[in-house]
């Protein structure tokens, strides 16, 4: 079956998310050892990194909410030096956080991905895990809230990827069967996996880490970027 569709991934891949990131832990982190010297920045950093899935989950699942969540991550990336983050110090960590909310940085050739994926005649869906009121505002701040044909979050859908529940609801958003539709994202479980698990065509793993720290299931692609994803797929029009 040919591909009707492309579904692309938010975070880290119609956005650069890790990018934003960075930049504002390093004042995150600036606040955090200047409140506690003895703090080691290289670690402490490490250890806020590597966190993120661990917590994230419970925040997905809603075991957490956003409150918790950033408590939870901060009070464990701070254990080795046995401190217990208090409230002044968790307010700073949130204050500098919060510039997600009124802040994103477009993804590398995201606009020219969409604009390609809509000169090939193909309808396109935007597949996020998270908030549904704060996705969708990330893709207004990057003023392609009109781009997607179906835009699902996991709040939404009432799953967050890989389950198969979302992947299900963008393709039935799109009116096309799942073998239908080729799936661009940046996680290797939750978009590669999850996207052929739930019998899509094809999909393709953008801003890969380097050979050897990712193992990707048979049939699943490489690119640089979304708009090179296009290419991978072989799709016409990925050079417009």
């Amino acid at each position: 079956m040919r591909i009707r569709g492309v579904v692309f991934d938010l975070d880290d891949t119609l956005t650069d998310h890790r990018g934003l990131e960075i930049e504002i832990w390093a004042e995150a982190c600036a606040s955090i050892v200047a409140a506690h010297p003895e703090v080691e920045p290289d670690l402490l950093t490490v250890r806020h990194r590597g966190n993120l899935e661990r917590f994230y989950e419970d925040l997905l699942h809603r075991r957490f909410d956003l409150a918790a969540f950033q408590r939870a991550r901060l009070t464990h990336a701070l254990e080795p030096w046995g401190i217990a983050p208090s409230d002044e110090l968790i307010d700073t960590y949130v204050r500098h956080k919060k510039r997600f909310e009124r802040e994103v940085w477009a993804g590398p050739n995201a606009e020219a991905a969409l604009r390609a994926t809509r000169a090939a005649g193909l309808r396109i869906g935007v597949l996020t895990n998270g908030e549904e009121a704060g996705q969708r505002a990330k893709l207004a701040m990057l003023g392609l809230a009109t781009a997607p044909d179906a835009f699902v979050t996991s709040e939404a859908a009432g799953a967050p990827k890989p389950s198969k529940v979302p992947f299900a609801a963008v393709a039935s958003a799109l009116g096309l069967d799942p073998g239908e539709l080729a799936m661009v994202g940046d996680s290797v479980r939750n978009d590669i996996h999850g996207a052929l698990d739930a019998g899509f065509a094809a999909a393709v793993l953008v801003r890969p880490l380097p050979d050897g720290l990712q193992e990707l299931p048979a049939g699943a692609l490489v690119a640089d970027d979304a708009h090179a994803a296009l290419a991978a797929l072989g799709l016409t029009g990925a050079n417009v």
